[in-house]
């Protein structure tokens, strides 16, 4: 198993990806609310996060 990770480490690698990072957006608190009802409805990993 830890061979399989390596070769897709290193083809993602060679494909120039780069899972290291993250963006984030802030938003007012009071905003969350709707934002939240927003992703359940349309967002399709609402539960996993």
């Amino acid at each position: 198993m830890e061979e399989e990770n390596q070769v897709v480490v290193e083809e993602n690698n060679r494909l120039g990806k780069d899972f290291k990072s993250a963006i984030i957006i802030g938003v007012p608190e009071d905003l969350n609310d709707q934002i939240q009802e927003f992703r359940k409805k349309y967002d399709k990993s609402f539960v996993r996060w």
